[in-house]
């Protein structure tokens, strides 16, 4: 049953991904056409008076790929800290915790734990860091840019950091009822949130250059494995389900503005805030 359940998250949560990328294009942080909107709002905010002001019209423009985005990770962090005031009052979600916690529990089979701890491995440090040494060096060849390397450095290594100060912060302890019940760091679960960044960076990486169906079959592909994971640690008791939703809502908000900031696919370093300056000097050049 458990097994069971895993699948269809993962294929729900693959099919998704997919849908996502594919039908709304402009929310994928990995297309260059996200700078491209991106640059035209920083053209548009430089123009106009108040700091404070451009600021807020970035960021809620709903035209602007980079700032629809990045209010979504303002809502992520939202959620976040939502999660961490109900786990430190005790309330709210920690109840369904609790509840599944119970329920994992009473229906879990050796069967069930031998291949759930399979698919957990591909979530663990060590296992992340594999895979995107391995897809930065093939990509690299191919691409002939040395950016690859650091934006998987970025993407892999920055979440790893921002997930454990949080840990640190929240001070979760594991399930009672697991394996490693007493144990601290629960909360986000470093598992998700590295599954999540690292298998979505790797999807954008990869896609580079092939077409739009393949890049939403790698996104699908990427969300699954993380959803996977993620289902993985809250089926073998070793986290509660807010654990890994938000390892899960951290790994994609870091992944969204890491890539933006590369300017997606385009793998170069601040490209959106670049084509806004070549374009105020243009204007520049020609009111001259």
């Amino acid at each position: 049953m458990l097994i069971g359940i895993m699948v269809v998250v993962v294929v729900l949560g693959g099919l998704a991904g997919a849908a996502l990328v594919w039908y709304r294009p402009g929310l994928d942080p990995a297309t260059p056409r996200a700078a491209q909107p991106a640059a035209r709002a920083v053209e548009k905010q430089l123009q106009r008076d108040g700091v404070v002001a451009r600021v807020l019209r970035a960021r809620l423009d709903p035209k602007a790929a980079t700032g629809l985005l990045l209010t979504i990770a303002a809502l992520i962090a939202a959620l976040l800290g939502i999660l961490v005031f109900q786990i430190r009052a005790n309330v709210g979600i920690v109840s369904f915790d609790r509840t599944v916690e119970h329920w994992v529990n009473a229906h879990a089979t050796s069967t069930s734990d031998d291949v759930l701890k399979l698919v957990t491995d591909l979530g663990t440090t060590v296992g992340v860091v594999v895979v995107g040494v391995i897809v930065g060096v093939v990509k690299r060849r191919h691409l002939k840019n040395r950016n690859v390397y650091l934006y998987l450095l970025l993407v892999i290594g920055g979440q790893w950091v921002i997930t454990n100060l949080i840990k640190l912060g929240v001070g979760r302890t594991r399930p009672t009822l697991g394996i490693v019940a007493g144990l601290n760091g629960s909360f986000p679960r470093g598992h998700s949130a590295g599954a999540s960044a690292t298998y979505a960076a790797c999807a954008l990486v990869i896609g580079i250059g092939r077409s739009r169906r393949v890049q939403s079959a790698l996104t699908g592909v990427a969300v699954g494995i993380a959803c996977a994971v993620a289902a993985s640690r809250v089926l073998l008791g070793l986290h509660f389900f807010s654990d890994v939703i938000g390892g899960l809502a951290l790994g994609w908000a870091w992944f969204a503005i890491v890539s933006l900031a590369f300017g997606g696919r385009l793998l170069h370093f601040g490209t959106p805030v670049e084509a806004a300056e070549r374009h105020e000097q243009l204007v520049a050049g020609t009111t001259d």
